[in-house]
């Protein structure tokens, strides 16, 4: 119990301080972005592309990697679109996390089971992370 209660504490620290201390979204990211969605024939948002990681989980921790994941994710959820192809970014981030190892299985039903309940709710709107966040 005392191990998991360091864990919760040490992943609530990490996301405090990337909430605090963002990812920079460069101009490349800006235009892969946006290559993303003409690629599908989107519009292009209204608002502009920012990329903040993994919004409500720690971009990494020992043995997982999830920075790169999570910005194709915020790719597809700056884009939005319907619920199918919600849940086929959800998936593609839990993939990801599947692909890096023992930890990485572990971690991915937590993963999909964190975006696909959270991913659109008034949490991620509070960041202005949730499905479609480009279209507001």
């Amino acid at each position: 119990m005392k191990y998991i209660s360091l864990m919760l504490i040490i992943c609530v620290f990490v996301i405090v301080t990337e909430r605090i201390f963002p990812p920079e979204t460069t101009p490349d990211m800006i235009t892969e972005a946006i290559a993303f969605g003409t690629e599908r024939g989107k519009e292009v948002p209204t608002l502009p592309f920012v990329y903040d990681g993994c919004t409500l989980f720690p971009d990494k921790l020992p043995g997982l990697d999830l920075a790169h994941a999570c910005y194709e994710h915020d790719i597809a959820y700056w884009h939005g679109g319907s619920s199918e192809e919600r849940k086929l970014a959800d998936t593609r981030l839990k993939e990801a996390a599947a692909a890096q190892g023992m930890f990485g299985q572990i971690m991915q039903l937590p993963v999909y089971i964190g975006v696909h309940l959270f991913g659109d709710t008034f949490l991620t709107r509070m960041f202005n992370a949730h499905w479609g966040f480009g279209h507001e």
